[in-house]
C-alpha cells in the first residue's frame, strides 16, 4: 500500500462535510420543512414547494450554477487535503463545446468533483472561456434542496436532455461523463486499472450529433484514496449490493481509509495526490511549484533520500530547507518518481456533426477513442505510480 500524509483535523472535517451536508439537507432540512407545514410558518414551504414545481426543467435546461458556491473556502481544504492540483497542459478554445470522459470513476470521484465543480484549483482561470459541467445520476435532481446545491456547483444531469441542452446552446461548454458508471465503484480497488467501456457508446453518438470534440482523461490515483472489500457474484453480499443498485442507482460499497489518528483504520480517504496535467510550456514549472509539497508526503525515508536528491539539485525542499532552480530535465525526472496520482487530459478529438450517425460511425470514433485512451495511459503511467508492464483493460 502506497504511503499517505495525515493531514490536519481541521481538513479531515471539512472533507466530512461534503458528504454529510448532503446527509444534513435529507434528514433534517427536509423533515423541517415538511413540519413548518403545520406551523404559523407553513407559508415558507409552500412557497419553495410552488417554486420547485416550477423549476422542475432547470436541471435539463443548463442548471443554475453560482460563483459564490464555487469559491467557497470549504473547497480549498479539500483540495488541500490530498492535495488536488490542475496544472495547464493544453488549450481549450471557447469556440468549440467538448465532452470529456471521466476515467476511472472511483469511489467518490474527489478528482473531477475538485477541479470541475469548484474553483479551489481555479478552472476558470486556468482555461478562460470554458464552462465546466460534471454529470452525475438524474434522480439527485429530483431531491428537494440537494438539487438546488448540486447546481449551484455546476453539476447537471447525465440526462439526454440535459446534456444535449449544454452542447447546443453557446460554445465554450465542457461537460464531464464518468463513462464508467456506478458499475465501475466496484472497479475501485488499489493497482488496478480496468474500465467498463467497450459496450458505453452512448456518449460518443452525443458528441457526433452535436459536432462536439471528445476528450479522454484518465485520474491516475483516483483508485487509491480507498480499499474496497469486494464480494464473490454468487455470495449473498454481493446479491445484496445488486439488488441496492437496482433500487438507489448506485451500488453499497464496503470501502475503508484512514481516521483522525496516524496509523487507525476509519472512513477518511487516504490523503495522496491528484493533480490535472495537459501539455504546455509551463509543465517544468507547474512541477516545480508542487515538487516541497509532494516531498511532505513521501514515507521519511524516501523524504529524506529525495529531499538530499533536491539540495543537490539546487531545489528547495524541507529536508534542507534551501532554494534556488532546478534544470528543466531535473524536474520532470524528480517529479515524476514524487507524484503518485494523476488525471491526464487527452488531446481533443474533433468530431463531425452528423444529426443521425450508423451504428458503423459511432463503433469507428468509440475505437478512435479507446485508443486515444489508451495511448493517454501508457504515456503517463510510469511517470504517475504504473509499471511498464501494467495494462489498461477495458470491459
Amino acid at each position: 500500500m502506497a504511503h499517505s500524509k495525515q493531514p490536519s483535523h481541521f481538513q479531515s472535517l471539512m472533507l466530512l462535510q461534503w458528504p454529510l451536508s448532503y446527509l444534513a439537507i435529507f434528514w433534517i432540512l427536509q423533515p423541517l420543512f415538511v413540519y413548518l407545514l403545520f406551523t404559523s410558518l407553513w407559508p415558507l414551504p409552500v412557497l419553495y414547494f410552488a417554486w420547485l414545481f416550477l423549476d422542475w426543467k432547470t436541471p435539463e435546461r443548463g442548471g443554475r450554477r453560482s460563483a459564490w458556491v464555487r469559491n467557497w473556502c470549504v473547497w480549498t481544504h479539500i483540495r488541500d487535503y490530498f492535495p488536488i492540483t490542475i496544472l495547464k497542459t493544453k488549450d481549450l478554445s471557447p469556440e468549440h463545446n467538448y465532452l470529456m470522459g471521466v476515467h476511472p470513476h472511483g469511489l467518490l470521484t474527489f478528482g473531477a468533483f475538485c477541479n470541475f465543480c469548484t474553483e479551489a484549483t481555479g478552472f476558470s482561470k486556468t482555461f478562460p472561456g470554458i464552462t465546466p459541467h460534471l454529470a452525475t445520476l438524474s434522480w439527485f435532481f429530483k431531491i428537494p434542496f440537494v438539487r438546488e446545491y448540486l447546481m449551484a456547483k455546476g453539476v447537471c444531469s447525465v440526462s439526454q436532455p440535459a446534456i444535449n441542452y449544454l452542447l447546443s446552446h453557446g460554445t465554450g461548454n465542457l461537460v464531464g461523463i464518468v463513462v464508467g458508471g456506478v458499475g465501475e465503484a466496484l472497479q475501485s480497488v488499489p493497482n488496478t486499472t480496468t474500465l467498463i467501456l467497450q459496450k458505453r457508446k452512448g456518449f460518443v453518438r452525443t458528441a457526433l450529433q452535436h459536432g462536439a470534440h471528445l476528450v479522454p482523461t484518465f485520474t491516475f490515483g483516483e483508485t487509491e484514496v480507498y480499499d474496497q472489500v469486494l464480494f464473490h457474484k454468487d455470495s449473498r453480499m454481493y446479491k445484496f449490493q445488486s439488488c441496492f443498485r437496482r433500487i438507489f442507482g448506485f451500488y453499497c460499497c464496503v470501502f475503508y481509509g484512514q481516521s483522525f489518528c496516524q496509523g487507525s483504520t476509519g472512513l477518511l480517504p487516504y490523503s495522496r495526490p491528484i493533480v490535472t496535467v495537459g501539455e504546455c510550456h509551463s509543465q517544468p514549472q507547474c512541477h516545480l511549484r508542487f515538487l516541497n509539497l509532494n516531498l511532505s508526503l513521501a514515507p521519511p525515508k524516501k523524504r529524506a533520500a529525495e529531499g538530499k536528491v533536491g539540495a543537490d539539485l539546487g531545489c528547495e525542499s524541507q529536508a534542507q530547507g534551501r532554494r534556488g532552480r532546478l534544470k528543466e530535465e531535473e524536474v520532470l525526472t524528480l517529479s515524476s518518481s514524487l507524484f503518485r496520482s494523476l488525471l491526464a487530459v487527452g488531446e481533443p478529438l474533433p468530431l463531425p456533426q452528423i444529426e443521425k450517425p450508423s451504428q458503423e460511425m459511432v463503433d469507428k470514433y468509440h475505437a478512435l477513442y479507446m485508443d486515444a485512451l489508451h495511448k493517454l495511459f501508457d504515456q503517463h503511467k510510469t511517470h504517475y505510480g504504473c509499471s511498464e508492464t501494467q495494462k489498461l483493460f477495458f470491459l
